[in-house]
Order: structure tokens, then C-alpha cells, then sequence
């Protein structure tokens, strides 16, 4: 019979997943007379035993940065967790290792608000506002990478998903005042049993303006008492 010889790296190639990311390697190890493959992380070659585990890590790498702030999100996610890692402690920093990081990680985020900054002021193919006074804010949706457009609206900085909402909106308030909370107690009764296109849209109930709320039932009030009242038949 031929000897069963342990797959090499070579013939191991053919049956390998594509790697995580950018720069990440493949290490094949021998266990109890079968082969596996890890994964090893670019910069600081974080040794994953599963690929979905370092498929996760690759994604807080792209979302902090830097592998020693990404590691420091994996830990807390993993907490109470295998994290399919081999000997994971030697990869937690020390204190002095995390301020010498600190600047790094500072600079990231201000990189990464100067490209916000720049994607908002040139969002290809923006619609115009919906009236007058609304922002537009450039999201980037989790998963596809793709940036989206949600408009807020002038007074109460409702925040609204699309474009079409965020007009329907504006005509409540131009029917019901600027103050926003008319109009948006009564985009609540359309948008009953439905989609409202806002984020936390609970936030903005119950929320009235005492001021507004007081004007608009002086301004029913009066409208009522015009509507009832006769004029005085005088006798000639």
C-alpha cells in the first residue's frame, strides 16, 4: 500500500479560503495527525485557529485602524468566549504600550473625520435639500461600504433616512408651523403601521413646545369663535 503521507502547504493550496484581508498569511499546523490552517493577522501576527474569528478581527482592523486598538474591541466582544486565538494574553498591552498608542490612534480619527468632511461636501449625485434650513449628513451603512445621505430637518434635527420622507415632512411643516411638533405628530398618524424613515423616531414624541402648543389653540380658539359667531341684526 503507499504511505499516507501528511498533506504538504502545497497540495494544502488548492482547498485554502481566501484570506481575510490585505496582507493576512496562512499557516498550516498539525494536530492529533490532522492539518489545519491559521490565520495571522498583518502587523502584529495574531495567530487565528478559525477564519470566521479572523474574518471578524479584520473587520474591527478596518474600523480602528490599528491592530492594537482592534484587539482591544475583539477582547471585550469575547469576554466569556473562546477567542479561537493561540495563546491570546501575549497580545494585551501594557498601560505604557497603550499611551504610546494613544497618539497613533488620535491621529486615525482625525484622518477619518477630515474624509467625512470631504465626502460631505462632495456627495456625488445629492438631491437639493427639502426646504429651507435642512443639513444633509453622509452615513456609512455597516457591511457594504457605502455611503448614504440622511437629511435633518431645521428645527427639531429630526433625522431622516430618504430623501422622499424628508419632503413629506416639510410640507407638514409648512402646514403646521416650523416649530416641527404639529408636523410631526401628524407625519405620526400617516406613517401609522408603517416605516417612518427616521432614526429613533421615539426620541421626538412627547416632546411638545409649550409655547407652540399654547399659539396653536389661541389661533383654533379664534378661528372657532369667528366661525359660531353672528352678526347683530340691528333694526333700521
Amino acid at each position: 500500500k503507499p504511505s499516507k503521507k501528511p498533506p504538504t502547504e502545497t497540495r494544502w493550496k488548492h482547498k485554502l479560503k481566501p484570506p481575510p484581508g490585505p496582507g493576512w498569511k496562512h499557516k498550516l499546523v498539525s494536530k492529533y495527525g490532522q492539518n489545519y490552517c491559521h490565520w495571522v493577522s498583518p502587523i502584529r501576527d495574531i495567530e487565528f485557529r478559525r477564519r470566521s474569528q479572523a474574518c471578524e478581527f479584520e473587520y474591527l482592523r478596518q474600523k480602528f485602524g490599528t491592530e492594537v486598538r482592534a484587539w482591544e474591541e475583539y477582547r471585550r466582544i469575547k469576554v466569556g468566549f473562546d477567542t479561537h486565538v493561540v495563546s491570546p494574553s501575549q497580545y494585551d498591552i501594557n498601560p505604557i504600550e497603550k499611551k504610546a498608542n494613544s497618539v497613533a490612534n488620535q491621529t486615525v480619527a482625525r484622518s477619518k473625520k477630515q474624509q467625512l468632511a470631504s465626502n460631505e461636501i462632495s456627495t456625488p449625485g445629492m438631491k437639493p435639500p427639502p426646504g429651507p434650513g435642512w443639513k444633509h449628513k453622509v452615513v456609512s451603512k455597516m457591511g457594504d461600504g457605502q455611503n448614504r445621505c440622511h437629511w435633518i430637518s431645521p428645527t427639531r434635527k429630526i433625522e431622516f433616512r430618504r430623501w422622499g420622507a424628508a419632503c413629506e415632512f416639510e410640507k407638514l411643516r409648512q402646514k403646521y408651523g416650523v416649530g416641527e411638533v404639529r408636523a410631526w405628530q401628524e407625519y405620526r398618524k400617516i406613517k401609522e403601521g408603517s416605516n417612518t424613515d427616521v432614526v429613533a423616531p421615539s426620541q421626538y414624541d412627547d416632546d411638545a413646545n409649550p409655547v407652540e402648543e399654547i399659539s396653536s389653540k389661541k389661533a383654533a380658539v379664534t378661528s372657532n369663535e369667528a366661525s359660531t359667531t353672528k352678526p347683530s341684526k340691528k333694526p333700521p
